[in-house]
């Protein structure tokens, strides 16, 4: 798994890279929590052994939510301009850290890298039979996006259909799933072309999922948004950033 870690990578954002090293893992054999039975909601899930945070822990051990607020930190890039804000297409150089603006279904707990654990996200919980042959990913009702609209199971599916037809990356790096659907309204699921693989759920655990009704909209002069061409209009996020000042292939800021 290796290597399509590697393709995830392919998106040059920081938010993302972490987590997708975690599948180089995936080889490794593999345990159930022993309280998590087949087809039950899950709070989280891991390739190795099991989870450590309960379900509804307030925040990861290494994370001090007491934390001063503010100041800045200057990084170099990775020795390339960047000419888009659009953060799925292979055409174009994408800006450095625009993962930091979005979320994943799932997240990864850095002090359980050993076991590749993840908890919810954007989804509060996740389910999959005991073959492995599908995971169905429950949205948060408290997820949001930053303009206040509720993230829904279209937005996850509508992401996920984008990232397969526009970037071919992401289409091999989700091969082995065959289709997204909304099986709820607050309920995405995912169907896989084999059984008995474990990673698959990780894998779409990590979809970045964006904005359907924002991409479908039309920019501040009118025009319509088309998330199949390049832009450099500060997209909409849900995550811990938003895009602030920049200057295409000089800088930008979060």
């Amino acid at each position: 798994m290796e290597s399509r870690a590697r393709m995830k990578l392919n998106l040059a954002t920081a938010g993302l890279a972490l987590t997708a090293i975690l599948l180089t893992v995936g080889a490794a054999p593999a345990q159930d929590a022993p309280t998590a039975e087949p087809g039950a909601w899950r709070h989280a899930t891991s390739l190795i052994g099991s989870p450590g945070y309960p379900e509804g822990f307030a925040h990861f051990n290494y994370v001090n939510p007491d934390a001063p607020k503010g100041g800045a930190v200057r990084l170099s890039g990775a020795g390339q301009t960047f000419d888009t804000l659009n953060p799925i297409l292979d055409k174009g150089v994408g800006a450095d850290g625009l993962g930091l603006i979005y979320e994943s279904l799932m997240t990864s707990s850095i002090d359980e890298l050993n076991i590749s654990a993840m908890y919810g996200q954007i989804a509060d919980r996740m389910r999959y039979p005991a073959d492995y042959s599908s995971v169905t990913y429950h949205i948060n009702p408290d997820a949001k996006w930053h303009d206040g609209e509720p993230i829904t199971a279209e937005d996850v599916v509508w992401s996920f259909d984008k990232a397969v037809e526009l970037n071919q990356s992401q289409r091999f790096y989700y091969q082995h799933v065959t289709k997204a659907e909304a099986t709820a309204p607050d309920e995405v699921t995912f169907t896989f072309d084999e059984t008995g693989n474990r990673e698959l759920p990780h894998i779409v655990g990590q979809l970045l999922v964006l904005p359907k009704h924002w991409w479908e909209g039309t920019d501040a002069n009118g025009n319509q948004r088309d998330i199949s061409k390049s832009t450099l209009e500060p997209p909409l996020g849900s995550g811990p950033y938003k895009v602030g000042n920049f200057s295409a292939g000089s800088h930008v800021e979060y």
